[in-house]
C-alpha cells in the first residue's frame, strides 16, 4: 500500500520503491509544495525533471537551481533538507 498525496509525492514513492524512500523523498515533497504555493497551483511532474527556472523566472537563480535539483526524478541528485532550507532562507532568495 502506498500512502501519499499523489500531487506531492516523488516517483520513487508513487512507484512503491520502498528501498529508495528516505529524506530525499521529503525534500521533493517540500519543493513541490513550494512551487505549488508560489505558482498558485502548478504541480511538478514526478516523472520528469522540473524546470523551476522556466516556470518561475522571477525567483533568484540560486533558489531556482536548488529547486530544480530538489525536484529531480533521481533522489540521489536532490539537495539535503538543510541545503533546501538554506536556499529558502537566503537573503538572495527574498
Amino acid at each position: 500500500m502506498i500512502l501519499a498525496t499523489p500531487n506531492f509525492a516523488p516517483r520513487e514513492q508513487l512507484l512503491g520503491q520502498l528501498h529508495r524512500i528516505g529524506p530525499a523523498t521529503d525534500v521533493w515533497a517540500l519543493a513541490a509544495l513550494f512551487v505549488f504555493l508560489v505558482t498558485g497551483g502548478t504541480v511538478p511532474d514526478p516523472f520528469a525533471p522540473a524546470l523551476v527556472s522556466a516556470r518561475l523566472p522571477g525567483l533568484p537563480r540560486s533558489l531556482r537551481r536548488v529547486l530544480d535539483a530538489a525536484l529531480s526524478p533521481d533522489e540521489t541528485k536532490r539537495p539535503s533538507a538543510a541545503e533546501l532550507a538554506a536556499a529558502l532562507h537566503s537573503p538572495s532568495a527574498a
